[in-house]
C-alpha cells in the first residue's frame, strides 16, 4: 500500500483527482470530493505489483489535479527527489512531505 496526503490549501471547499505512478505507469486514481479549506485527507493506494519486474526499483510519483483560479501548481506534484542514498548526489534540504510515503521513494519490486 502506499499513503498520499491530499490537502487543501485553498480558501474554498474544492474537488479534484489524485493520480499514482510507478515511473510513468499509472496505477492508481482517486477523486477528492469538497475537501474543505486547510484540511487534509490520506489516500491509501493499492500497488498490484504482477505488472512490474522482481528485483527493479521504481520511482512513484503522485499528481494531483488542478482547480479553477488555482495559482500555485508547483505543489500538485509529489515527485522524486535525490536522496543521500544515491551516489554523487547530496541531500535534499527540504523537510519530507506529511504523508507515509515520502518524494523520492523507490520501491523494489520482489517476487
Amino acid at each position: 500500500m502506499v499513503n498520499v496526503v491530499a490537502s487543501n490549501e485553498g480558501d474554498v471547499p474544492e474537488n479534484f483527482t489524485v493520480r499514482i505512478y510507478h515511473n510513468s505507469t499509472l496505477f492508481g486514481t482517486f477523486d477528492v470530493v469538497n475537501l474543505n479549506p486547510g484540511a487534509n485527507l490520506t489516500i491509501v493506494f493499492t500497488w498490484n505489483t504482477s505488472d512490474v519486474a522482481a528485483g527493479n526499483t521504481y520511482a512513484l510519483k503522485a499528481e494531483a489535479s488542478s482547480v479553477p483560479y488555482e495559482s500555485n501548481l508547483t505543489n500538485n506534484l509529489l515527485s522524486p527527489r535525490p536522496s543521500s542514498s544515491s551516489p554523487g548526489r547530496t541531500r535534499d534540504p527540504r523537510p519530507p512531505p506529511r504523508s507515509t510515503w515520502s518524494a523520492g521513494s523507490r520501491v523494489r519490486a520482489t517476487s
